[in-house]
């Protein structure tokens, strides 16, 4: 009887680590102190993304400040998260020295629409008028 008992709290000892081994970590992320690098954009409209040109850093400073590196300038934000999978970015203010690309530009011009994100396969997803994909 004491060996059967002793099994059957095994098993639900295994069960439980299985269980929890299993929980998806990746849907409450904590996003302040990281820092990403953008994979892709995909702008409202048009149904195919456009692969970055260049490395972009964009980094969550803290839990209300983002920066995001361009090819030549950086932009300096704030940042919310109102509910789980929600973020407002707004009061962006970026320096004007010289030359970013084209496609800089139109992904700056992209952070302030976005209103969704997500985590998934090491992906940080972007979503709201358009997508912005990081790594």
């Amino acid at each position: 009887m004491k060996n059967l008992i002793n099994r059957i709290l095994l098993m639900v000892c295994l069960m439980g680590t299985v269980v929890t081994g299993c929980e998806d970590k990746e849907t409450d992320p904590d996003l302040s102190k990281s820092e990403w690098t953008v994979v892709s954009i995909t702008q409202p409209g048009n149904p195919f993304a456009q692969t970055a040109e260049n490395e972009y850093t964009f980094e969550f400073i803290n839990d209300t400040t983002y920066e995001l590196h361009l090819d030549v300038n950086h932009c300096t934000g704030r940042y919310s998260i109102p509910a789980k999978g929600k973020i407002d970015f707004r009061g962006a203010a970026c320096t004007e020295i010289c030359c970013d690309t084209e496609y800089a530009e139109k992904m700056a011009a992209m952070f302030p629409d976005m209103t969704s994100y997500r985590i998934e396969s090491g992906f940080l997803i972007l979503t709201g008028e358009g997508q912005i994909k990081l790594r």
